[in-house]
């Protein structure tokens, strides 16, 4: 898994050393880019933007505190390098947050952690580099959770399992707030994952795929990738069902493809369709996309990517969106 839920990355190579005191690593990622927008349908207009594209910088580290047992914690934020911040012109944006002990038990963290349904199913077909979200994913806009208590097996013959509740606090909540499991195997070349949410009435779990203001929901994910020498395939499909049933259902499914057409460059692809089934909201959203990076050394690349987005809307949705061509040229630089 690339992702752990309380990514694990940080007990993996920091754990290791036998010197028992705190071990430091600071880290991130620079990533900027020129983006081309060109929207569909009348009145839809173009823009340019010199725009950030997901960069990071982080803080993780561990303490052997003996007898196998480690202290671990992370802190990442996000970090707006195209010289725009947000709300009061903060440069930052908070990403993940944890702090947790690991032995021979597992894994236990509470903070802001990568979510089950991202790191088991989700993070196979998030592969582009770019500010291009993935409708058919129901999690890319929701990777993390905060308010977290997970819990992270060791791995077993390859195979990993993690659970996460969420409580937020808020007024009005006697119950917690979520509650997520997911379940992964790799094996070489192949990872496999299968991942469950629950959202009871009221909740406050996953607002970009409840969209329904705390309405109670099952969320399921299926997922995976494999690679065969140059060539490399992911998938994911995922399914949400709401207990009210004027909000209906969402589904969502994407397969992408990559080539390594050099030993440092490669091609990527990706197809995906989002549907929900409500009159409340657009019906349907499809996407392809096509993308070429070339690393420069193992931590610089350059990349241009190309996402084609169509959106489909019944007639008792106001203002329809008919989607959008995104392009971009961008560069990256990971520390």
């Amino acid at each position: 898994m690339q992702k752990s839920i309380v990514a694990l990355a940080v007990a993996g190579v920091l754990a290791a050393s036998a010197v028992a005191q705190a071990e430091t690593t600071l880290y991130g990622s620079a990533r900027i880019g020129v983006e081309y927008v060109q929207g569909k349908g009348s009145g839809k207009d173009s823009s340019w933007d010199v725009a950030n594209q997901a960069s990071r910088l982080g803080v993780k580290g561990s303490e052997d505190l003996g007898g196998g047992l480690s202290a671990i914690y992370q802190y990442e934020f996000g970090v707006n390098i195209d010289g725009n911040g947000t709300g009061a012109n903060n440069p930052w944006g908070q990403r993940l947050s944890f702090v947790g002990l690991q032995g021979g038990f597992g894994t236990v963290a509470l903070g802001r952690q990568y979510r089950p349904a991202y790191t088991f199913v989700s993070q196979y077909t998030d592969i582009f580099n770019g500010n291009i979200t993935n409708p058919y994913s129901l999690t890319s806009n929701d990777q993390r959770m905060g308010n977290a208590v997970a819990y992270v097996t060791p791995t077993f013959s390859g195979f990993t399992a993690a659970a996460a509740v969420l409580m937020d606090g808020a007024a009005n909540r006697e119950d917690v707030d979520a509650f997520e499991a997911g379940i992964g195997y790799s094996n070489g070349p192949l990872n496999l994952g299968f991942s469950y949410s629950y959202q009871p009435k009221n909740g406050a779990a996953v607002p970009s795929i409840a969209n329904a203001g705390g309405a109670e929901f099952s969320h399921y994910g299926i997922g995976g990738s494999y690679v065969m020498g140059p060539f490399s395939v992911g998938a994911s499909y995922e399914y949400t069902d709401f207990d009210d049933s004027d909000l209906g259902s969402i589904q969502g499914y994407g397969v992408v493809l990559g080539f390594d057409v050099m030993p440092n460059t490669t091609l990527r692809g990706t197809y995906g369709n989002f549907h929900i089934d409500s009159d409340a909201l657009y019906d349907n959203q499809e996407m392809w996309g096509l993308g070429v990076e070339h690393r420069l050394s193992k931590r610089t690349m350059v990349y241009i990517e190309y996402v084609d987005s169509d959106q489909t809307y019944d007639a008792a949705t106001a203002g329809a969106k008919p989607g959008s061509d995104y392009t971009t040229i961008g560069m990256r630089h990971d520390f």
